[in-house]
Order: C-alpha cells, then structure tokens, then sequence
C-alpha cells in the first residue's frame, strides 16, 4: 500500500517526466518543426517520375531536366525552350512554392504568361515532386543558385536574359538566386516575389524570408516587382509592405490586389506581371 510520502515521490516523478517530454519536443519543434511541416506538405502523395513527364510527349519544345547536387541527390526539372531559340531570347526560371508539384501544371502557367519567344524553367526542391532528399534551409539557399547555374550553363542562358519568380515560399530562393547572380556581377534582368512577407516561428524554418536581412536584400541590383494580396493570412500584408519599403530601391514596385494568399491567377496581377518581364527596369 502507498504511503504519503511514496505518492508525493510518484507525482513529482511524473510530473518532471512530463516537463521534460515537453522540454524536448519544444526544442524538437523550434529546431525541425517548420521544416519538417513544410517536408510534409510537400511529400504527400508523391508522383511517379515517369507520370509526371508524360505531358512532355505533346509537347515538343519542353524537356525533362535532371541534375545532381550532391551525390545521390537529383533534382528534378523541365524546361521550355523559346520558338525561336538565340542569344537575346528572354527566359523566365520559376521557384515554386509549398506544397505538391506537379510538371504538367506548367504549361498553363507559361501559356498565361509569356509568349512562344519565351523559355521558362523549374526545378523542384529536394522531397518535392520527384526530386531526392529533403530540404532544409540551407539546401534550399545552395540548389536555388544551383539552378540558376543550370540553365546558365547547360541551357546557355546568361544572367542578363533570365528574369526570376518566385511565389510563397519560392520567394525566398527566388531571392538567393537574385542576390548570387548580383554578387557576380551578372544580375538577373528581374526579379517578381508574389506572396512574401513571412515571418517563421522558428529560427530553423525551412519557410523563410530573407528579405528581412540587410546582408540580402541589399546586393540585389536587380529591378524588383513585388506582389501581395491584402487578404492573405498566411503571409501577413504589414510584414510584406515593411519588406517593400526597406528595400529602397528605386527600381523597385510593389502592387496589393484584392486576394488571398494566391492571386497570381488574377488578370490583374498577369498583366502588371508581363509589362514587367518585358521591361523590368519600367516602373508602372
């Protein structure tokens, strides 16, 4: 039978097991939980490689892309090449946002978008879509360069033709690329952010904003467009207004729309999108 003073004992044991099984899962959340979330999301239900290209048969001008950036890690991409392929032709390299990923969804966005003299290029994250691996915050940062060097250099893109997008959580790959390609001295000849303005719960987060960080945003020399829905809960409005207004940059824009967090489906958002990848450095 239990005495007072064993119950006591008892209570406190548990209590402290339960203090630090908290303990240790806070600290398993600050450190992983918004990259292993953001892992999740886009893991899903996974498709198969081999299904994913199969719009590729009908369409002659895009191609499959496949590269490694590390051993036993390939990402997976396709790339649209322009009607008319030459040295001056415009290309547009997308960084996607969270979630599934699915190629063959692509070409609708390039359609509403750009016209036949334009290339276009994508390559999924590590865990999304077909590609290897899972990614972190620091993968993330080092494939989104990686990519722009892909289509530099097996694609024979320079800098100067390539205007970068990014949407979601792909604005802040969008950005590192931006801000490596600055920093060579081969900027990108635009950048468009759609949906920035996130602020992490965590200082590991996979779903980061570096357009918070001085040393960033401060290289890129590049014409910037920045697109934001006033209703959008997820990336807060105030947050991405304060990211617009410390870039102070004078070929610099920013445009709010009646939307959530999504609104690059809106006329309005593709028209101000087109004037811009065709003349980035025009403020409208």
């Amino acid at each position: 039978m239990l005495t007072l003073n064993s119950l006591k004992i008892a209570l406190l044991l548990v209590a402290f097991l339960i203090a630090m099984f908290w303990l240790l899962g806070f600290h398993a959340l600050k450190k992983y939980g918004d990259s292993i979330y953001a892992n999740m999301r886009a893991i899903g239900p996974r498709p198969v490689p081999d299904q994913d290209y199969q719009f590729l048969e009908n369409n002659p001008r895009w191609h499959k892309d496949v590269f490694e950036v590390e051993p036993g890690i390939q990402l997976h991409g396709v790339v649209r090449e322009p009607e008319n392929p030459s040295p001056t032709s415009p290309w547009l390299l997308l960084y996607h946002a969270n979630g599934r990923v699915e190629f063959s969804s692509f070409p609708q966005f390039v359609s509403d978008l750009l016209d036949e003299g334009w290339g276009f290029a994508v390559w999924t994250y590590r865990g999304y879509g077909p590609s290897d691996g899972i990614s972190t915050k620091t993968s993330l940062r080092q494939d989104s360069v990686r990519m722009a060097e892909r289509l530099q250099q097996q694609w024979h893109v320079d800098a100067a033709q390539v205007r970068i997008y990014g949407f979601s959580l792909g604005t802040a790959p969008a950005t590192y690329a931006a801000m490596a390609l600055s920093e060579r001295g081969s900027p990108a000849a635009g950048v468009v952010l759609v949906a920035t303005g996130y602020r992490p719960p965590f200082p590991s987060s996979l779903v980061y904003n570096p357009l918070t960080e001085v040393s960033i945003r401060d290289k890129i020399t590049s014409p910037i467009l920045m697109i934001h829905g006033r209703n959008d809960r997820s990336h807060l409005l105030e947050n991405a207004v304060a990211d617009f207004t410390a870039l102070k940059k004078a070929d610099a824009d920013l445009l709010l729309v009646r939307a959530g967090h999504n609104p690059i489906g809106l006329d309005q958002v593709k028209d101000r999108v087109r004037k811009f990848l065709e003349s980035p450095s025009s403020r409208m």
